[in-house]
């Protein structure tokens, strides 16, 4: 799937919260404007990565994995933030790794990849001594 637009705020519907993906029902929570499932790995707790890539792959959508609250964590012997299309790391003072502000998105798709780094420093690409 190519990602075309990325968005700085996302509207959406919350329609259940839940803690064990089991609970997630895709007819209630899944529908034609669905486009991604974000799930938030929280307190070093995986979400069930099997379940959900099983959900993107069946309805053709995105996955960004929030792992801000679990970095290290892991199903099976794959650490979270590698199973979606993108993972996204928070280094905000009360996250595990800090640095005052600021994060990191991961991806193992180059396209995509590309994409991110375009959009990084507000779209400059070069140094400033490259730029004057």
């Amino acid at each position: 799937m190519k990602i075309k637009h990325i968005w700085l705020f996302i509207i959406s519907f919350l329609l259940s919260i839940f803690v064990n993906a089991q609970e997630l029902q895709p007819k209630d929570s899944i529908n034609e404007k669905t486009r991604a499932i974000i799930p938030v790995h929280f307190g070093g707790h995986p979400c069930d990565m099997e379940r959900l890539m099983h959900l993107s792959k069946k309805y053709n959508l995105v996955v960004i994995e929030d792992v801000a609250h679990s970095l290290g964590a892991t199903v099976g012997n794959k650490k979270v933030g590698n199973f979606g299309d993108f993972g996204a790391f928070s280094f905000q003072a009360t996250k595990s790794i800090t640095t005052g502000e600021g994060g990191m998105v991961s991806t193992n798709n180059s396209e995509h990849a590309t994409k991110l780094r375009s959009l990084r420093w507000f779209g400059i690409d070069k140094d400033t001594h490259a730029r004057s």
